[in-house]
């Protein structure tokens, strides 16, 4: 990345004049609420995407990503079809990943809308599992946890 500012309504949050992510590095962002690193993950995820001139990929990149707000795993779609719309491969294969992760034969039409949040966790990281990507973004909400006591 070269010179990305992330701006939130004419507020510079922060800014990077370079940065370089090699293969095999592990990179964890860290910092306070309201800083932008929800902002920055964004920005990184819709540059992939759209090939913006900022931040440049390798070729051979293949990007992933996973939000645990889990905002991607919705719909009336069944679980079969949430995988299918998103990886090109054959029925049998999918269901094998599906049983693999945990999901029994006879619920594979169970629909993404009726399912817990554990279960729509195990369900997009079965299509992480099978796009099998180089460069994985995982975000997590800024959300502060309650805890009953």
């Amino acid at each position: 990345m070269e010179n990305l500012t992330i701006d939130i309504t004419s507020r510079e949050l922060f800014r990077i004049d370079d940065l370089v992510i090699r293969p095999g590095e592990r990179v964890a962002l860290l910092g306070h609420n309201g800083v932008g690193k929800t902002t920055f993950i964004k920005e990184l995820v819709a540059a992939f995407a759209n090939g913006e001139s900022h931040t440049r990929y390798s070729p051979q990149t293949s990007l992933g990503y996973y939000g645990q707000e889990l905002d991607e795993v919705s719909g009336v779609d069944t679980m079969l079809m949430f995988v299918r719309n998103r990886i090109q491969s054959d029925e049998q294969r999918i269901r094998q990943h599906l049983i693999k992760a945990g999901f029994p034969y006879s619920e594979h039409q169970k629909r993404v809308s009726r399912m817990s949040g554990g279960e729509r966790a195990r369900l997009l990281f079965v299509v992480l599992a099978m796009l099998r990507p180089n460069f994985l973004v995982i975000g997590r909400t800024n959300q502060p946890h309650r805890h009953r006591w």
